[in-house]
This record gives structure tokens, C-alpha cells and sequence, in this order.
């Protein structure tokens, strides 16, 4: 049913047209109110999903892009005319329905899947379809459509969409076929975007498609996701000049054989569900020297063929809390999230008065990490330096510390930067450290052998750059240890514009940016200011320029 919309609808647009011979001409008036407004598009878009047009549907104003017959690309190009400043309709063009090459849309990853040819029962299945340009022109709208069968009758159902993060904050429709014909293929209609931001040389996840649970009965049964829907091939991408259509490449269909798993990925307790027990059931294993856990496969919910590690538990704890990913099956992803080694991400330990000091240099951002250790005897004390949030697990065995930092509520992470992470009580040696990234992706940190010798050595204050500035500067300062730490803005006179940070800082170097406004956000005026660094009661000056 849904299948032949498109193919049928230029018959249907003939016999509208002999049922309305009254209608007024203006392009774009689809619904012949007399205006051409948002009730347009809703009307277009009941042609797409339902049955038949509706009775007030004007054919003769529905065809405005500069290519022949009415589809999907003039919803988007009445909407780009609407709201983003595209060509009115029915401006003119060139002449044809030639598409030009260009582009590539592919699925990048399949949630559910248990491998690169196989998927699960009683598991959602998710496709998460990547769009890249590749045209020499920005893509202003998108008409896109896929389909989703089964050749050998498995039960089919149940399509949902979210967007990627390609389309966050964008405004856009979507339609589906909300009941599947009995052996027909059925997917979404038509999927328009409003300035996307798809320039040239863009590459990124688009939107993701799930579908219901297969059901134990469709084992050995086959399941296809396409993106032939439309006539044309699937996907148009439409240049911001509104002349040129781009008809990507497809690297589908892609098919999936259904399999019993025997396991649902994060259940790692067997208690049919995901919960805080499942998180608690890893940490035991992983630091405390607890049992295995009852599902060792359940563990590997990033998919790596590794775990459980850091990379798994920070995983599970985004999507308990975080809104995260749902945790996918062993070995699904693993040329996604193998582990890696990273000179951008360096551990040291040394021994400060007893303790054992932990720090880090790192150049971006962690969701956690996973240490060990060579400790004598287990420590009485495990603290952090600085504020940072975190949550720390830790077991004792044979001489070895078994240590990850993470939050277990996934509200914040380790921050990039050089610092005092931990202080441990006893002389140690740290072994080896494992982190993962805001990806969680699984990583193998370096860990120095000068201990220590990245730390600064004493208090500095840095000239801001740029300087002059227009707009923004930084400015940067080192700290040698822990330190209560205020820098002010001042204007020539010596009077106070704005605090820039006011607080205990850890030791190493840190950086804050000044935008020129004062500190209840007043743009100030051009000039000459000071900035004044004091750390633990200890000054420094300098002077900046701002240029408006």
C-alpha cells in the first residue's frame, strides 16, 4: 500500500486537478487557502502518508521545485523558502531530473546486532545511518526514505526514529507507515531537514531507526534494511544554490540472519533486568576480587571484545544514568571500540611524605579510569585532589591495588588538563592505567617513568593571547601544588571589572578565557585592563589590551 504513494501519486495528482478546476494558481498554495504557510507542508505531508490526498489538495500549486512532478524535494523546497531564505516557488531552474553524484549514506552501526551478520531475539534492533557530503555545495534539505523487510517472513514492526547528533536543535518532519502490510516492505516516507549544516566535507551520524524485538519464533528467519525506498534511490541531498540535487551512494541493503542470543547485554546478574545491581556485580569483579559474573559476555556492553574494563563501566553507568547508548552485544563493534594507546594521555606517580601522589596529564576529556598499582601493604587512605566529583573503588590483593575513579551517577568525568589526581597513603609505584573516553571508547594511557616531572615547578602567570584581542583571550597560569587561587580584572584605574576564578585549584597548569564583558555581562569599552593573579596570598600582574 504504502510502497506505491509515490509511484502512483502523479495519477492522482491528474484526477485532483479535473475534481478542483476552481482552485487558484499561486505555487506553493497546496491546500488552496489562498496563502502559502505551514498548513501547506501538513497538507503535503498527509499526501505522503495517508491513502489518498485530502479533498482540499491543489495539484496544480504542489509542483514548485525546478524538477518535474510533485515529491518529496518540494516539501523541501517550499520549507527552505519559508524558513531559511531559499528560492520562492516555482522560481524556475534548469530543466531535467538529472541528479548529480555525490555524497554517501551508510550505516555505521547496528545496536542489537550480535555481529556483523547477525541479530538477536527479544532485543531492539537499531540502525544508526551516517550521511556524508563530498559535493563541492552546502546541503540545505534532505528527502530520505528506507525500507525494512523480511524475504522469509519474519514479524516486522514497530519503527522508531531519533535524531543524531547531525539534527539536534533542528526543526523538522518526519512520516512513517505506522502499520505494515502482510508482506509488504515498510519504513518512513520522507524525512525533510531545515538547514542542517551539512556543509561540504561534513561527516556524521544522521538519525538512528529501531525496530521491535524479534520474537523467539523468527530464529533463522532473515531481516533487510534498504534505503531504496523512494524511486530515485533513497536519499536526495539538496545543494544551498536550490539548483542541483545530489543522489549519494548507498553501501545497503544490509541483512541480518536472527539469532537466540542466550544473554541481553547489560544484564550481567541474570535478573532480567538493568539495573544499580549490575553496575555493583562489575565494580565487585573488576577492583574487589569478587566472583565472575553469571553473564561474562553481558559485561561487554560496548561491543570492543574486551571486559569487562572501564570502557564497559562507565558505558553501563551512561546509560543507567546519562541517557546514554543502550549496551549492545559482545563483539558487535569491534573495529568501533578496540582499545588504543595514547601519548595525549599520560599517568605518573610519586611519593610525597609518605603518600603516593597520582598524577595526570591529559589533552582531553575522560569518563574514568582504571589503575594499578604496587603497594607493600594496603593503604588506610584513598583520597582525590581537588573537587572533581568522582567516585573511587578500590581493592587489595598480593601487593597489587586494583583502583578505578568514575562518577557512578554519570553527572561529570576527569577533566583535560595536567594535575594532582590522587593521594594514597604508603609508598607505591603506579603499573599500569586504562581509561576510557567520553566515547567510551577503551584507551591505554602512557605511564611516565620521570615521575612527576610534568608537573610545573613554581607559581607563573602567563601574557594573555591574543593580545590585543577582540572578542575573546586567554589567559594562562601554572600552579606548582594545591593552592587557593583568585584572578581579578581591573580597568586602568584600578577598578574591579570582573573575577575570573575564585577557589582551591590543583597543581598544574590551567587556563580562563575573558570575552571583555564586566561581570554582570556589560560589554566593556576599549582599553587598557589588568589582570592580577594571587595564589595562596602571593601576586602577579599583567596587562592586556581590548580592542572593540
Amino acid at each position: 500500500m504504502t510502497k506505491h504513494i509515490l509511484a502512483t501519486l502523479a495519477t492522482v495528482v491528474a484526477v485532483i486537478a479535473l475534481a478542483n478546476p476552481a482552485s487558484a494558481q499561486l505555487c506553493g498554495d497546496v491546500n488552496g487557502d489562498g496563502t502559502r504557510n505551514i498548513e501547506d507542508l501538513v497538507t503535503m505531508m498527509d499526501c505522503f502518508c495517508g491513502p489518498a490526498p485530502p479533498a482540499n489538495f491543489q495539484p496544480q500549486n504542489a509542483d514548485m521545485d525546478p524538477f518535474p512532478g510533485f515529491n518529496t524535494t518540494d516539501f523541501v523546497y517550499l520549507t527552505m523558502w519559508m524558513f531559511n531564505g531559499g528560492p520562492a516557488p516555482c522560481a524556475g531552474g534548469p530543466a531535467g531530473d538529472d541528479m548529480v553524484p555525490g555524497g554517501q549514506v551508510s550505516v555505521e552501526y547496528v545496536a542489537g546486532s550480535m555481529g556483523p551478520t547477525t541479530v538477536a531475539t527479544g532485543y531492539p534492533l537499531s540502525f544508526q545511518v551516517r550521511i556524508t557530503n563530498d559535493s563541492p555545495y552546502g546541503i540545505m534539505g534532505i528527502s530520505n526514505g528506507f525500507k525494512v523487510y523480511s524475504p522469509d517472513g519474519a514479524t516486522v514492526g514497530g519503527i522508531a526514529c531519533t535524531s543524531g547528533t547531525l539534527y539536534e536543535d533542528v526543526w523538522y518532519l518526519e512520516a512513517w507507515t505506522y502499520e505494515p502490510v502482510p508482506g509488504e516492505p515498510f519504513g518512513n516516507i520522507a524525512f525533510s531537514i531545515i538547514d542542517p549544516g551539512i556543509y561540504p566535507g561534513y561527516d556524521g551520524v544522521a538519525y538512528k531507526v529501531s525496530l521491535e524485538p524479534f520474537a523467539a519464533e523468527d530464529a533463522g528467519k532473515t531481516v533487510c534494511f534498504d534505503s531504496s525506498y523512494f524511486g530515485h534511490g533513497g536519499t536526495w541531498m539538496w545543494s544551498t544554490d536550490g539548483q542541483n540535487r545530489y543522489l549519494p551512494s548507498w553501501d545497503g541493503p544490509h541483512c541480518f540472519t536472527i539469532e537466540e542470543a542466550g544473554y541481553f547485554p547489560g544484564d550481567i546478574n541474570e535478573d532480567g533486568n538493568i539495573d544499580i545491581a549490575d553496575v555493583y556485580n562489575m565494580v565487585d569483579y573488576m577492583f574487589l576480587s569478587g566472583p565472575p559474573p553469571a553473564a561474562m559476555e553481558a559485561c561487554d556492553v560496548n561491543g570492543n571484545c574486551t571486559g569487562p574494563e572501564i570502557a564497559d563501566l562507565t558505558y553501563l553507568v551512561g546509560y543507567m544514568f546519562g541517557g546514554g547508548d543502550s549496551p549492545v552485544f559482545s563483539c558487535s563493534a569491534p573495529g568501533a571500540k578496540l582499545a588504543s594507546v595514547s601519548d595525549k594521555i599520560v599517568l605518573y606517580s610519586e611519593v610525597k611524605n609518605g603518600h603516593t601522589v597520582v598524577s595526570i596529564s591529559s589533552e582531553v576529556d575522560l569518563a574514568g579510569l582504571q589503575l594499578e598499582l604496587a603497594l607493600d601493604d594496603p593503604p588506610r587512605s584513598i583520597e582525590a585532589i581537588g573537587d572533581h566529583g568522582l567516585d573511587i573503588v578500590h581493592g587489595f590483593s598480593e601487593g597489587r591495588l586494583s583502583l578505578g575513579m568514575l562518577d557512578l551517577q554519570a553527572a561529570s568525568g576527569v577533566a583535560a588538563g595536567t594535575y594532582e589526581l590522587l593521594r594514597i597513603d604508603g609508598a607505591g609505584e603506579l603499573l599500569s592505567a586504562t581509561v576510557a573516553n567520553t566515547r567510551f571508547n577503551l584507551i591505554e594511557a602512557q605511564v611516565s617513568a620521570a615521575k612527576g616531572s610534568s608537573l610545573p615547578t613554581e607559581f607563573r602567570l602567563e601574557q594573555n593571547y591574543p593580545n590585543p584581542f577582540n572578542g575573546a583571550t586567554e589567559i594562562r597560569f601554572s600552579l606548582s601544588h594545591t593552592s587557593d587561587v583568585h584572578l581579578e580584572v581591573f580597568d586602568i584605574t584600578g577598578r574591579s571589572v570582573t573575577v575570573l576564578t575564585h577557589g582551591s585549584l590543583s597543581a598544574g597548569n590551567h587556563s580562563v578565557s575573558w570575552d571583555g564583558t564586566s561581570a554582570d555581562g556589560t560589554p566593556t569599552s576599549s582599553g587598557i585592563y589588568l589582570y592580577r593573579l594571587t595564589a595562596d596570598g602571593v601576586g602577579k600582574t599583567r596587562k592586556m589590551m581590548y580592542l572593540k
